[in-house]
């Protein structure tokens, strides 16, 4: 398994990318959308329905993103970590183990023609969704629910850099935050998180990218 010092996202070609965490079970201590609920002998009570709309603004509301003096902040209670946003990147912490990870965006581009990253132009926190605008043609997002955090990129137009007729893949080029390893696991699409001991402690998978016309496009990580 090969083990990774920086992480590359690579695109066949201009388009928005997504990467999301596996999903993971969550109890909230409300009854599930499922749970029968007898109105009529219970008039009182919320029906079925309405427990469903009760539970997705309880999900919603405490998935949120919080603004802090140094940035934004988002808590997973189905994962128990805290995930911490500086302006560059993120930041993984656990309740109770001793670990972190996290990565931030140094670059993207063509070989021939890259974009170093330095400042966020706009940061914009709605709900669950965090987004960092880089520049007119790039934004970096995150969303944060019960599944886990999922990571992605939206590209608007090509690099100003860039010649129209550039060839080669598209890449982001990320830098690991924390002590954890990066394992590149089969099919480039996902990553293996290991400490010191070689435990798996998280797993970064689920790439996936599109055109604009919602073509899937070849993607992988390097």
């Amino acid at each position: 398994m090969k083990t990774l010092d920086t992480l590359a996202i690579c695109l066949s070609s201009l388009c928005a990318t997504t990467v999301g965490a596996e999903p993971y079970s969550l109890s909230t201590g409300l009854p599930d959308a499922e749970t029968h609920i007898d109105a009529s002998t219970s008039p009182n009570l919320p029906t079925p329905e309405e427990w469903t709309g009760i539970r997705k603004a309880y999900e919603a509301a405490r998935n949120s993103f919080s603004v802090t003096a140094d940035g934004h902040v988002a808590r997973s209670y189905g994962n128990a970590w805290l995930a911490q946003f500086d302006g560059r990147g993120f930041r993984l912490e656990p309740d109770s183990a001793g670990w972190a990870f996290g990565l931030a965006l140094e670059s993207y581009g063509f070989a021939s023609a890259v974009v170093d990253v330095e400042q966020t132009q706009e940061v914009h926190a709605e709900g669950q969704r965090l987004t960092y605008d880089w520049c007119a043609g790039l934004s970096e997002w995150w969303i944060n629910d019960s599944r886990g955090l999922e990571h992605g990129f939206t590209v608007h137009e090509r690099p100003q850099c860039a010649s129209q007729d550039e060839e080669g893949p598209l890449a982001f080029d990320l830098a690991l935050r924390g002590d954890l390893r990066a394992s590149l696991l089969a099919g480039a699409r996902g990553v293996q998180l290991v400490n010191a001991q070689g435990t798996v402690m998280l797993t970064y998978d689920g790439l996936i990218a599109f055109d604009a016309d919602g073509t899937e496009l070849e993607a992988w990580l390097e």
